[in-house]
């Protein structure tokens, strides 16, 4: 007969674990989440302040640590005491079914036979059907009143049950506990009994009675073997001890990533805020740098009309003095630089005139380089240095940005003669992009930009150069802002600097 409580132990040990690991589950993860929460929002809450006590964060979470750990294992504890409990009970529910089944047939056969119904005779009989599964060691069988009427094997000794356990049978719900190392002399004959600790058993008490009665007809005591309860224990704590792990790693690891999460974000937030900083910093300089270049703007156009007419005086005075045959020193020098000055005003005067609105054609690019040349020429010469533009894509670019650019290029040109040597050259490099826009750089062999000036170069700076006013880069980046182009410092040091404007031609050409 394989109908036997170790056979009947199996699924139920499967059902165990199942609504173990769901219980287990429900206990760690809440408890994992909510602590994490808590450390996680006190970092959080404790922003750069936080950062700089690491110390007493690390040890404040090494306790939240402990704290958790804590309450871990004492829920497991807890669980597993009473999951083992579950397992008994199970154990004894299936044996109290099979009893049942077993003292129904036994009432039957006894009432067909010898016309008795139902008393303690065939109480017996049941149960030594009973005693037939796989794993019974021995059995006893009581009264309503808890004293003994039988055993088997003959030398499981007699006595009766504990007020207890009598009342507990009443409720007509069996009983089950687990002995692991049982002591065999309170069941057995102890002059059969080996000395030594005893095996593991399970006792199961069972209530007698008849299948849905209520009226107790006597008491059933089982001894079962231990051993597949044991391994159904063992295998228990190792289900609980590998969740337990579990959870811990994933609330190690959950605390680890949004306190690093919490961390990075405070980080980004300072590194934005910097920044945010920065371009209001430079907004405001800007801002400044503009309505002192539209208050001198307004001062120039007066200045530049006024100039207008003495220094053609002085160029019709030095050609008179020339045509009379003259020859006061100077004179040449004179008419040409009233001449370049001129040039100049006029130069001023047209784009301050196309800002306002005029005629509007192109200029090519191979253009405005030789402005840029025929500018700087005389001082490159003076110099000593050779001005060289190479790779001019054939472009156009309307007359406003067009003058525009040859006004910046003259200042970068004119600041790199500056900075050249005699023998050396400035080169002006001109490039077509992939995406359609234009580079032009700017590119010298000196020295390169003085220290102060490389966090910024585009700033007013007081000038180390013989007269020179400091504000030659800062006119030039508002002038290729004005005609919304990029002017950046590509490279500055002992090899020499090079600046870069990128801008977009007519879409015309």
């Amino acid at each position: 007969m394989q109908t036997g409580a170790s056979l009947f132990r199996l699924p139920y040990i499967k059902v165990t674990d199942w609504l173990a690991q769901k219980t287990f589950a429900r206990y760690i993860w809440v408890q994992a989440i909510g602590q994490v929460f808590m450390e996680s929002m006190i970092v959080i809450s404790q922003g750069k302040d936080g950062v700089q006590r690491s110390g007493k964060a690390f040890a404040s979470a090494l306790l939240g640590l402990c704290v958790f750990v804590a309450v871990l294992a004492t829920v497991t504890f807890s669980l597993r005491q009473r999951l083992r409990a579950q397992i008994c009970a199970r154990d004894a529910a299936v044996l109290h079914s099979v009893t049942l089944f077993e003292l129904e047939k036994a009432a039957s056969y006894a009432s067909g036979f010898y016309g008795m119904g139902v008393a303690g005779e065939y109480l017996l009989d049941a149960l030594l059907d009973v005693s037939r599964l796989d794993g019974v060691v021995a059995f006893r069988v009581f009264d309503t009143s808890g004293n003994l009427l039988d055993a088997a094997p003959s030398f499981f000794i007699g006595g009766g049950l504990s007020a207890e356990d009598l009342a507990k049978m009443g409720t007509m719900q069996p009983l089950g506990r687990f002995h692991r190392h049982a002591a065999l002399g309170e069941y057995f004959v102890s002059s059969l009994i080996r000395e030594g600790e005893g095996p593991p058993l399970l006792e199961v008490l069972v209530p007698l009675h008849k299948r849905g009665g209520d009226k107790l007809i006597g008491v059933g005591q089982f001894l079962l073997d231990g051993t597949p309860t044991l391994a159904a224990f063992a295998e228990l704590d190792r289900n609980l001890i590998t969740q337990a792990g579990l959870a811990l790693l994933a609330a190690l690891i959950l605390g680890g990533g949004l306190t690093g999460w919490a961390f990075w974000n405070l980080h980004r937030g300072n590194q934005l805020l910097y920044a945010r900083t920065r371009e209001l910093v430079r907004a405001n300089r800007e801002l400044a740098l503009r309505s002192r270049v539209s208050a001198i703007g307004a001062v120039t156009a007066n200045l530049l009309h006024g100039l207008k007419n003495p220094l053609a005086a002085l160029s019709m005075y030095v050609e008179e003095r020339r045509r009379a045959g003259a020859a006061e020193e100077g004179l040449d020098d004179a008419g040409e630089a009233a001449r370049r000055m001129a040039r100049m005003i006029e130069d001023s005067i047209s784009i301050l005139a196309q800002e306002e609105g005029g005629e509007r054609f192109d200029y090519a690019l191979g253009e405005i380089a030789d402005v840029v040349m025929a500018r700087c020429g005389p001082l490159a010469a003076r110099n000593g240095v050779k001005i060289v533009s190479e790779g001019c894509p054939e472009l156009t670019l309307d007359n406003r940005r067009g003058n525009l650019l040859a006004l910046a290029a003259v200042n970068l040109v004119q600041n790199a003669v500056q900075a050249s040597k005699v023998g050396q050259e400035v080169r002006m490099e001109w490039g077509l992009r992939g995406d359609g826009a234009v580079s032009l750089l700017v590119c010298d062999n000196g020295p390169g930009l003085p220290e102060h000036m490389l966090g910024d170069p585009f700033l007013p700076v007081r000038s180390s150069k013989p007269g020179c006013s400091g504000v030659g880069l800062a006119i030039a980046a508002q002038l290729v802002k004005q005609m919304e182009a990029e002017l950046k410092l590509e490279k500055s040091g002992p090899e020499g600097t090079e600046f870069s404007i990128l801008f977009r031609c007519s879409e015309q050409s």
